[in-house]
């Protein structure tokens, strides 16, 4: 059975309590856990020798003392590297595999932002290996990759991410809602697709009413400050991703 949120507005933490730790690591999804957030959202890219690590860039600079590409490093380098926080390296962080980050938060329910298609087989292992069917969904994913995950799966809830395109679309305000229904409505009357996941700075009221008409859920990404929040909670959305977790109050 596919994921369900609560009947309330729901709290995601970005990349764990990333707004005090260091993003994507294990010390991030601690913090995280002691928080109200009921999700933890996690970047996934996956190593040259197949590993699904949590890490958001591409190469290993952009957030480590390390680098190189992901894809071209073996994990047994990526432990050698250490995380960057506010431009200092934390000794005691480094990129962490998605195991270690549910064992630091075990009783929390995950979100899966895959970086690319090559985390699709990983994870969707890791779902079933872990019985995670229920308490985790997969995101990061545009129309094209959520074919592909269905061709795969059929248990796991899946969010419906923006298109390059459909980023440029839902800058024109008139225009967006339009266009985002026509474009997803077939696709997003799938049971096994949770919400919409759309950039706060598109949320609106005619978006959500017109979603809403068609029974399309709306998620939302990164809220940091407390009106935004209220905002978007009064509009109607149905989650509220924020790296501030334990400050952002969604009800």
């Amino acid at each position: 059975m596919a994921y369900r949120p609560p009947r309330r507005p729901q709290l995601v933490a970005h990349r764990g309590y990333s707004g005090v730790q260091p993003e994507n690591t294990v010390a991030a999804a601690r913090a995280a856990a002691s928080t109200a957030a009921d999700m933890i959202e996690m970047d996934v890219r996956v190593t040259s020798d197949g590993h699904p690590v949590a890490i958001h860039g591409a190469r290993l600079e952009e957030t480590t003392n390390g680098r190189g590409r992901v894809a071209r490093t073996p994990l047994a380098d990526i432990r050698r590297v250490r995380v960057m926080f506010d431009g200092t390296v934390v000794a005691d962080e480094g990129v962490p595999l998605l195991r270690e980050i549910m064992a630091a938060a075990p009783d929390m329910a995950y979100n899966f932002d895959l970086k690319t298609d090559a985390a699709i087989d990983p994870v969707l292992d890791l779902v079933h290996d872990e019985d995670l069917h229920d308490r985790c969904v997969i995101s990061g994913s545009p129309a094209r990759r959520v074919r592909r995950l269905f061709r795969r799966e059929s248990d796991v809830g899946v969010l419906v991410d923006l298109s390059h395109f459909d980023k440029l679309v839902a800058r024109v305000r008139w225009l967006r809602r339009h266009w985002l229904v026509w474009r997803y409505q077939r696709l997003l009357a799938d049971p096994r697709v949770l919400a919409l996941n759309v950039d706060r700075r598109w949320v609106d009221a005619a978006l959500v009413d017109a979603l809403d008409h068609h029974g399309i859920p709306v998620w939302t990404f990164t809220v940091d400050d407390q009106a935004d929040s209220d905002r978007l909670v009064a509009l109607g959305v149905e989650s509220i991703t924020t790296n501030h977790p334990g400050t952002i109050r969604v009800g």
